[in-house]
């Protein structure tokens, strides 16, 4: 008979614009009010605005981790990056740091533009689309019990010093 190991966590993965992202936001199917989130501490520009890049240039970012349970996600770590973006998308900080970024012209020649100053609404609308259709991948518990979430948040917070 062969054995196998009992896992901690049975979860699920989906992928998901942010365009999608936040409108679930919007419509309260995200929480980010659990006891294990840290209030919203991001400040440094610069740090907000790599994140905003990332999302341009389709570079790879972490999973966001739930807890689903009842039809609502509990956010166990994207909190910081989520506000992020919706801020961003909100027009709340304008870009500072990033990279010129490349655009192919209709005629098919390159063209580096320099977006650095610029809030969302300011963007050109590639850019803009770029960032709302980014797939953003989600990893989510079913209906975790307390000790898994605070298991995964220890771990979670481990990984972040």
């Amino acid at each position: 008979m062969a054995m196998r190991i009992k896992k901690a966590t049975e979860h699920s993965e989906l992928n998901m614009t942010v365009r999608a992202y936040m409108e679930k936001i919007e419509d309260g199917e995200i929480n980010f009010d659990i006891e294990i989130q840290r209030p919203y501490v991001w400040k440094d520009i610069e740090q907000k605005s790599a994140l905003i890049q990332s999302l341009i240039i389709n570079d790879i970012i972490p999973p966001f981790i739930f807890n689903k349970i009842d039809g609502i996600f509990e956010a166990l770590d994207c909190k910081q990056r989520s506000l992020t973006i919706k801020g961003f998308l909100d027009d709340e900080f304008a870009l500072q740091g990033v990279i010129l970024i490349e655009i192919i012209n209709d005629d098919g020649s390159l063209e580096e533009l320099d977006i650095n100053g610029l809030k969302f609404s300011e963007l050109p609308e590639c850019i803009q689309n770029a960032i709302k259709e980014y797939n953003l991948s989600i990893w989510h518990l079913n209906d975790a019990e307390q000790e898994q979430v605070a298991q995964i948040g220890r771990a979670v917070q481990q990984e972040c010093r």
